[in-house]
């Protein structure tokens, strides 16, 4: 059977359709593993273009009991081709996510893109993208993800979704550019979209399952071929352009809704999760200060970082600087913390980031002493502990670490840094640090909060927070 299999396979992958379907054909014959050999067909009626025959065998298929993966793929990529999205998006929603791998639910986010669903699209579109950091060209050329970013820069979406359009995984996936030479492919929706002279030049590729230029019609440097680079290039400078309006409106809803995730942390008990929703907001914009104006229950907090700034119009954006560059360049963090007003040089805010510098610069002593004494001053402030705690473990100061924890808020047992530390000292083994994403105004603040009965605690990134 192995040897029948690989020549099939081997007959696909050099375009030889009919001699492959032959050899499927010969093994259901002589009574050859059913459930393997007949998904086969389904496959070689898709490469031939075969759309109706490999949609229709597929579906019956699949209502017959076969399982295989390939089966929903090729059966769901023809209903696509026949402009059945939905169908297709719950032919790969079926086959269940532990059997998804990242194409396909890239493929996934395509059919539910073309299907109207564009929280469910961007959901499974952020899923698969870090499978696809080397070929971002595909994203942008997609016309089924076209239709999202065109619909999402309408703003019609939920905060849920704009919360993960503000993720750090699409920055990097704005970092591309067309180069000259970029080989284009299109897949139906674009293939339709085409100008009927330029349609009339494409080929399907079998190998790339997709249409291309065929230079046969429009050799390289022709004018339709110049046309066609054109267009490939117009159509991925608009795709972009809606990308950047619907991150645009994501940033607002999510800025929108920095008050009351910092109410309801208070009323969790959280003071640190609270501060990072006020500052994030007001890092990216003090005016923001007015919105949090009518929360009673934080008015000493908003208070204070009215006061700070007034003192600075910039005070949270070079906090934030500072602590983005503390690893990293420890002598700029500094030099931006020396900048702002001196009133503030003592506030824990600040002191916690500076020990953070002095333990980079080789003086963990000295940084330290800085984190306790943060810890002293806002001994209601997770954060504190957990960061004091963290670097006394990376210097082996286990009793110290230990005490720390001892002492910590209540609130600090919703972090997962939490146990990270418990398990740290458990072992004996120093603190290390754990991936963490950017903080971008989540409810849960980089996703480090513990769940419990599926419901968030409170928390913050505390690492270095």
């Amino acid at each position: 059977m192995n040897s029948l299999l690989e020549q099939s396979h081997a007959y696909v992958a050099l375009g030889m359709i009919e001699e492959a379907r032959e050899l499927v054909l010969e093994a259901l014959r002589t009574d050859y593993n059913e459930e393997v050999f007949r998904p086969l067909l389904v496959e070689l009626a898709y490469k031939e273009a075969n759309f109706p025959l490999a949609a229709s065998l597929g579906k019956e298929l699949l209502a017959r009991g076969f399982e295989c993966p390939h089966l929903y793929e090729h059966t769901a990529l023809a209903l696509r081709h026949l402009g059945q999205s939905s169908e297709a998006a719950s032919l790969l929603i079926r086959l269940g996510e532990d059997r998804r791998n990242s194409w396909k639910t890239y493929q996934l986010a395509c059919f539910l893109s073309a299907a109207g669903d564009s929280d469910e699209a961007v959901r499974h579109l952020l899923i698969s993208l870090p499978a696809f950091r080397s070929d971002r060209e595909k994203t942008w050329t997609d016309g089924d993800i076209k239709m999202l970013w065109a619909k999402l820069a309408e703003g019609d979406f939920e905060l849920e979704t704009a919360h993960r359009l503000n993720e750090s995984e699409f920055d990097t996936l704005r970092e591309w550019r067309p180069e000259p030479g970029t080989k284009w492919t299109l897949d139906p929706a674009n293939y339709s979209a085409l100008p009927d002279e330029l349609r009339a030049v494409m080929r399907f590729d079998l190998d790339g399952e997709a249409y291309v230029l065929d230079y046969r019609k429009a050799p390289a440097f022709s004018k339709l071929a110049e046309q066609f680079e054109n267009w490939a290039r117009s159509e991925v400078f608009s795709n972009q352009h809606n990308f950047d309006c619907a991150r645009r409106i994501a940033w607002d809803h999510v800025l929108n809704a920095q008050p009351q995730y910092a109410l309801a942390t208070w009323q969790r008990g959280d003071l640190c999760a609270v501060r990072h929703h006020v500052m994030w907001a007001l890092a990216n914009d003090p005016y923001r200060i007015r919105d949090f104006a009518a929360l009673k229950e934080l008015a000493p907090l908003i208070e204070e970082c009215s006061r700070m700034i007034d003192s600075d119009r910039n005070f949270f954006s070079k906090q934030s600087h500072a602590h983005l560059l503390h690893k990293s360049d420890p002598e700029t963090a500094l030099e931006i913390l020396d900048s702002l007003p001196d009133c503030w040089r003592t506030h824990p805010l600040l002191t916690q980031i500076r020990g953070h510098c002095l333990e980079n610069l080789g003086q963990p002593k000295e940084g330290l002493a800085c984190l306790l004494s943060a810890c002293d001053q806002s001994p209601q402030d997770a954060a504190y502990f957990l960061n004091a705690a963290g670097m006394a473990l990376r210097q082996g100061w286990k009793d110290i670490a230990t005490t720390l924890l001892a002492h910590a808020p209540v609130s600090a047992q919703h972090y997962k840094m939490w146990l990270r530390l418990k398990e740290s000292l458990d072992c004996g083994q120093p603190c290390s640090n754990y991936p963490i994403r950017d903080f971008r105004g989540q409810p849960d603040l980089g996703g480090h909060l513990l769940e419990e009965n599926g419901t968030l605690l409170s928390g913050a990134a505390v690492e270095t927070s």
